[in-house]
């Protein structure tokens, strides 16, 4: 099998900034949001739902690159 093309190899630092990014929405915001729920705080929950959508975003980002 021949390698991808320079342009559709994956650059390791842009990756690796995204499953942080990925990693951290998804559990800060989930937590952010659940707390929220809980604690009747409706600020804490639109936040975190943010946070969850920016994780989610750059979980959809990352599986779909070849």
């Amino acid at each position: 099998m021949e390698p991808l093309p320079v342009n559709m190899q994956r650059d390791k630092g842009r990756d690796d900034l995204l499953w942080l990014i990925m990693v951290a929405g998804l559990v800060i915001g989930g937590l952010m949001t659940i707390g929220g729920l809980l604690v009747d705080i409706g600020a804490l929950t639109i936040v975190g739902v943010i946070f969850l959508a920016f994780g989610g975003g750059a979980m959809f980002t990352r599986l779909s690159r070849p």
